[in-house]
């Protein structure tokens, strides 16, 4: 390509560091020169068939390009700016797993410019990491790291994510651990504090997380249509930040009419007119699951996962278990609970039929190779 042909690219075109040039070839066989400018594309013929001359004349059109140059940000810098962003954003339970992650990563590879940070760091970390903690919680922190890298992406800090999903450490499949009819029963004898128990009587017929439950204010609450909205608002960030409305079962509508009458505090359920702190009522389930004997490894959490696991084993679709409990996709749904509805799954197949006319009948009688034919 001519000085002159670049030099009218050049003015037509303005190039600017946020613009993208690549070939493209029409149905006609011509090559076209394509210049993107934030999603805006705009072609110009080479006016040849052949591709070594068209990419000649790419190269001729990338000289003008200035190359952008990337800052030494330091990992360092670059996660402050992120947590601010994350702390505006997430819920703040989610922020502490993230702050965690980023500084496990920054002590184990050190500080490095951030487009410096390759794949091998992010391995490197797995391994060192996988010698102190577990394989579950070793998961949440790649995630976590994943997303940051993500983020750098998207704020062109980065070309592209060092981190890939096949670095994610595997976790064997498990079936969360949750209360039966009968520890629910153990579970409630074993409480000896009325406030207590309202909690865990709530959380059992609601699937509400426990910072939803703690949270949780009148405005939310619609006694006439026996509602529950969970949703962020100043003081309270949603673990996934999105609204969702739930029914109330009528021990519920019961458990929140004794208690409107009793307390029109904000807050819902308090302790002597204060927010209850998360951590209290972790060690009192903690402490009535080992005075009514029951699985150690079951704690708060467990409340929710057994709402879930009651409902699916009462037939309650997995899209409505789902809803109610607030997940972001169905699959985590179906992870942990679609397991317990293997009766469902026979109703639905023996649901399917064939006209008459397309019956599929045996012909077999013993033991014989089974056939079968269409009639």
């Amino acid at each position: 390509m001519s000085t002159e042909l670049s030099t009218t690219y050049h003015l037509c075109w303005q190039y600017r560091d946020n613009q993208k040039v690549r070939l493209y070839r029409r149905s006609n066989g011509i090559y076209y020169i394509v210049l993107e400018t934030d999603g805006k594309k705009e072609y110009r013929s080479t006016k040849c068939t052949l591709k070594a001359e068209a990419f000649r004349q790419l190269a001729e059109i990338k000289k003008l390009f200035v190359p952008k140059v990337r800052s030494r940000l330091l990992f360092s810098d670059y996660a402050k700016e992120y947590l601010e962003y994350a702390n505006a954003n997430l819920a703040p339970g989610t922020v502490e797993i993230y702050k965690a992650a980023i500084r496990d990563f920054q002590r184990i590879i050190g500080n490095l410019p951030i487009n410096e940070i390759k794949s091998r760091h992010f391995d490197r970390f797995k391994t060192i990491r996988s010698q102190s903690v577990g394989v579950v919680f070793l998961q949440i922190q790649m995630r976590s790291l994943k997303a940051a890298m993500n983020k750098a992406v998207k704020w062109e800090y980065i070309d592209r994510n060092p981190f890939t999903s096949d670095m994610m450490p595997k976790i064997p499949e498990m079936v969360p651990v949750y209360f039966n009819k009968s520890d629910i029963q153990k579970l409630l004898e074993a409480i000896t504090e009325d406030w207590f128990r309202e909690i865990v009587v709530f959380a059992i017929l609601t699937g509400m997380r426990k910072s939803e439950i703690l949270n949780l204010r009148w405005k939310n609450v619609d006694m006439i249509n026996q509602t529950i909205t969970i949703q962020s608002d100043a003081d309270y960030r949603t673990k996934t930040g999105k609204r969702r409305t739930i029914p109330m079962h009528p021990q519920v509508f019961e458990l929140l009419r004794k208690k409107y009458s009793e307390n029109r505090d904000d807050l819902i359920f308090t302790l002597q007119g204060k927010q209850i702190e998360k951590d209290l009522v972790h060690r009192r389930l903690m402490r009535s699951v080992r005075k009514a004997n029951l699985d150690k490894r079951l704690h708060f959490h467990s409340l929710r996962h057994s709402a879930a696991s009651l409902m699916a084993l009462d037939g309650v679709s997995i899209f409505h278990i789902c809803k109610i409990l607030g997940h972001a996709s169905v699959v985590t749904t179906e992870k942990y609970y679609a397991h317990l509805q293997p009766a469902n799954l026979r109703d639905a197949i023996n649901r399917l039929s064939l006209e008459e006319s397309l019956s599929i009948k045996p012909e077999h009688t013993g033991s014989e190779k089974i056939s079968f034919s269409l009639n």
